[in-house]
């Protein structure tokens, strides 16, 4: 069974492109100023000081302001379990390390937004490419979560993170993209796939 998490990332993109709705949205909740924007998911960061982001290293969901060259990097936490305060804190917001004989960042994505950096990054910029051309991450970031997290969050206290990160509801954004046929369409037109040319013709 597909789960929203495996496809959470593009879906958002998907909605920030096709929606102007969902863009005004997004833009007030990360305190957006211009709306010049698309959304790219998964693209993953440049090196930093000379060190070499895993390639798990991708943010999950880039706004890139297509002008200013500036990526407004978003967060996509859209599972509903080990989510809690506690158990955010754990897995995802240990400082970055080295690893590969100090050749590259090892920690999570949280952390690098965060800029919980190895100290050969410390006041570096981080950028990302996309199409041959640099985009400068900013300092504010985003983080999608499902509402019934964040309610947790809101009775129970939020993980401290710092006043650059943002929250958002992903059910805000899909209710605000239509009905629900309108996205089941959506979701119906992302997973079409040609499995006979996939499987069959190409080989």
């Amino acid at each position: 069974m597909i789960e929203l998490s495996h496809i959470g990332e593009a879906l958002a993109c998907e909605l920030f492109n096709r929606s102007n709705s969902v863009r005004s949205i997004l833009m007030k909740a990360m305190e957006l100023k211009s709306s010049t924007f698309i959304a790219v998911p998964e693209i993953r960061l440049d090196a930093c000081a000379g060190l070499i982001f895993d390639g798990v290293h991708k943010v999950d969901i880039c706004i890139l302001d297509t002008e200013a060259k500036t990526c407004f990097p978003i967060e996509a936490k859209l599972g509903l379990d080990r989510l809690s305060k506690n158990e955010f804190t754990k897995r995802f917001m240990e400082p970055c390390k080295t690893s590969h004989n100090d050749s590259r960042v090892s920690g999570s994505m949280i952390s690098i937004l965060e800029r919980q950096l190895p100290a050969q990054c410390i006041n570096q910029e981080l950028y990302i490419t996309y199409l041959g051309e640099k985009y400068l991450v900013s300092d504010k970031w985003g983080l999608i979560a499902r509402s019934a997290v964040l309610d947790k969050w809101f009775s129970n206290g939020f993980p401290t993170l710092s006043f650059n990160c943002k929250y958002l509801a992903f059910e805000d954004l899909a209710s605000s993209y239509g009905d629900k046929g309108s996205f089941n369409r959506l979701i119906t037109e992302m997973l079409e796939i040609d499995f006979y040319k996939q499987w069959v013709k190409s080989t």
